[in-house]
């Protein structure tokens, strides 16, 4: 049974940090695939990795090699369907033929991440010195059942294909659930140390970063990034490709001054928060006034982003925007004069957050201490050669536009003399090499490789099968997000267990019993931020999501007794029209327009027991919730309890209908199109987080719960 998860089981600084994981979906037939062409070691290898489950009793491959004629020759690491974890190596179809060994510990904890950490050395006579077996940094001394000296390992073998995430010739036996920082090291032993230790504070078992040197012939890193993605860029205006200048190729761009302007969508990809990033192109300036070069920030109040400009005297100018506060640096380096220059912005986050301006490879201006500046750029859209939809244009040509996530210049350089090439730290680059008059604009960012990218050096890639870019979650060793527990079972009614999918943030709900599903986290003080979208099918009841105390009773909302805490669970109902919240025991609708398919928002401040509930980006009777939600407005006052609060969603069904709950504690089971975070940089949110609430997960838990 999954344990809740606490502040004491949270560790807001773990040194090193995973940023993502992979979410394998069994009922997409989600695998990685890869077929060596030539061998490696066959008798040494030291595997390592973090995984989280969301199935249990049910046999799941996280790794698998097999010959493809009986008798299998196979290499396989895997959950049995008693949850118990099972390594193996079978020969001649036999794993008496190699070795076997079954834990006597059973992994069942759906909350939790796990390291799994294991070194084979099958040239040792003894399994003593030849094997090793650690989780979460904890040696699992239970003796093989099975070991057999020289006995040859599949996995690093020509022709054999190598599967994380499914048995080759079994689509029943898929993986479901999340994988993080997969190391396999062939031919080489490494210590469980060299990946792990433990945190001096917490006591938590926690990654850290891997620098043991080379990974061998077959071996590989896969950090499941999605990498790969460009942007959309549209045309304004008479802004065009111009042959009459250049700096590279046959042309560049030209801005006439008369409201030209390209246009970007917001993208998670600019998010720099407090980090390092580098803006740089080359410029040929042709009249002498204040323009803007790119423009980012929202021009609101609370404006918030980046704005690089030319002033009246042609020099550079940039400005950080936080809540509508400027932070501008200017240079004194006249670029206006009717020639190619180079110029460059960087912000060095190891620097103290240092802001420089570049000008043709020399430093011409900086500032310091600027560090704390933390500004979202993900809802803006970018403008290059305006400032919003056409203001203070620019008039002149552009060549060589990159946008970095590194500060790829700390001191004085020689500026490239050649377009630049995409590369790791590159989320935006903009060549003009084509024809004349052409308004065709291509970012040329985003050229490299999926979710399966070796990034050991070997160039080690898997091939994904039904792993799409929504499966690159949020949810990491190092800050795990809330999910829904799939082990509960209400008292009573809910002795069905419902339908769960995308690593448990996706609960289906049925006509055949009531269902309810609660958190994996405990909440007792704080303020919390979360969305559900809610599809019904055919017509019934409806259902219901919100909070719930952790000892609470059957349903949703209520407690033992069944006297209904007012206000506490919102309901969906049956006709799919309307939001309703539960008052003494009636509903009184809220939203008349949450049709299915809608996503509503939760605020929860238990430092106060409120609650505030809207959707669709509108909070209900609260005017100002895009900022600061008013304590004076809120939806529901929720009653003391001293047990603490989880997250619930479920349904009584006694009608025709379904209801399919995507639960998003900022880690979504869904595509994000706004991808907002809350104000530490943290989540993956469609709508606006409220100032001063949080995602639910462990860095924000271990600082605010």
């Amino acid at each position: 049974m999954a344990f809740l998860i606490g502040g004491a089981n949270s560790a807001a600084d773990t040194g090193y940090d995973i940023d993502n994981s992979l979410r394998f979906n069994d009922g997409d037939t989600a695998y990685l695939s890869r077929t060596p062409s030539s061998s490696g070691s066959r008798t040494i290898a030291t595997v390592s990795f973090w995984v989280k489950r969301s199935e249990l009793g049910d046999e799941s491959y996280l790794l698998e090699a097999s010959s493809s004629t009986s008798p299998f020759n196979m290499t396989r690491v895997r959950f049995s369907d008693s949850d118990e974890l099972i390594i193996d190596n079978t020969l001649n179809g036999s794993a008496a033929n190699g070795f076997y060994f079954q834990s006597d510990r059973l992994y069942r904890d759906v909350s939790a991440w796990y390291h799994i950490f294991f070194s084979i050395d099958v040239t040792e006579a003894n399994a003593t010195d030849g094997w090793k077996l650690y989780v979460n940094g904890v040696q699992q001394t239970k003796a093989l059942t099975y070991w057999v000296q020289n006995a040859n390992l599949e996995i690093s073998q020509d022709d054999v294909e190598m599967n994380i995430g499914r048995r080759h010739d079994n689509s029943t036996d898929q993986y479901d659930g999340y994988l993080a920082e997969y190391h396999y090291i062939d031919g080489t032993i490494k210590a469980y140390t060299d990946f792990g230790e433990f945190d001096e504070d917490s006591g938590i078992w926690k990654p850290k970063e891997y620098t043991g040197g080379s990974y061998g012939t077959n071996g590989f890193f896969l950090e499941f990034k999605q990498t790969g993605i460009t942007h959309t860029i549209t045309a304004a205006g008479n802004v065009h490709h111009e042959t009459d200048q250049k700096k590279f190729g046959g042309s560049s761009i030209h801005f006439d001054g008369t409201g030209d302007y390209l246009s970007i969508p917001a993208s998670n990809d600019f998010h720099f928060g407090t980090g390092s990033y580098t803006i740089e192109m080359w410029v040929y300036n042709t009249v002498s006034a204040y323009s803007f070069l790119l423009y980012n920030a929202t021009g609101d109040s609370n404006s918030t982003g980046v704005r690089l400009a030319l002033t009246a005297d042609g020099y550079v100018q940039m400005n950080e925007q936080v809540d509508n506060v400027d932070v501008p640096i200017t240079g004194d380096v006249d670029v206006a004069d009717g020639a190619w220059h180079h110029i460059a912005v960087c912000r060095d986050a190891d620097d103290d957050g240092e802001m420089e301006i570049y000008v043709d490879g020399i430093l011409d201006e900086k500032l310091d201490g600027s560090a704390n500046r933390n500004f979202n750029t993900i809802g803006n859209v970018w403008y290059i050669g305006s400032r919003q939809a056409g203001s203070s244009p620019y008039t002149g040509y552009i060549d060589e536009l990159r946008i970095s996530n590194s500060a790829r210049y700390t001191s004085n350089f020689t500026p490239s003399a050649s377009a630049f090439s995409d590369d790791d730290n590159t989320v935006l680059l903009l060549h003009s090499d084509t024809s004349d008059g052409s308004t065709t604009f291509v970012d040329s960012s985003g050229l490299k490789k999926g979710v399966g990218a070796d990034t050991s050096g070997n160039g080690n890639d898997f091939t994904e099968t039904n792993c799409e870019s929504k499966d690159q979650c949020t949810d990491s060793p190092t800050n795990n997000f809330c999910t829904i527990n799939p082990v509960y079972k209400d008292s009573g009614n809910n002795t069905v267990a419902a339908d769960y999918s995308e690593g448990n943030t996706k609960m289906l709900t049925t006509v055949d019993a009531w269902k309810f599903g609660r958190g994996t986290f405990l909440l007792t003080s704080g303020k919390w931020y979360a969305e559900v979208k809610a599809t019904e099918t055919g017509n019934g009841e409806g259902g219901n999501f919100g909070i719930v105390p952790s000892q609470g009773g059957v349903h949703l909302g209520y407690t033992d007794d069944n006297d209904v805490f007012e206000g506490s669970r919102i309901t969906l109902s049956g006709s799919s029209t309307d939001l309703e919240k539960l008052d003494t025991g009636t509903g009184t609708a809220i939203f008349d327009d949450f049709a299915s398919g809608s996503t509503a928002h939760l605020a929860i401040d238990l430092d106060n027991n409120k609650l505030w509930v809207g959707h669709s980006g509108t909070w209900y009777n609260d005017d100002n919730a895009s900022s600061t939600l008013d304590a004076s407005n809120e939806d529901i006052t929720l009653p003391t309890v001293t047990e603490g609060w989880v997250f619930g969603v479920g349904q009584s069904r006694n009608g025709s209908d379904n209801i399919t709950w995507e639960y998003n504690w900022g880690n979504p089971p869904n595509a994000i199109s706004s991808g907002n975070t809350d104000a530490n940089g943290y989540g993956n949110f469609e709508f606006e987080v409220p100032s001063g609430f949080y995602a639910v997960c462990t860095k924000n838990l271990a600082e605010f719960g």
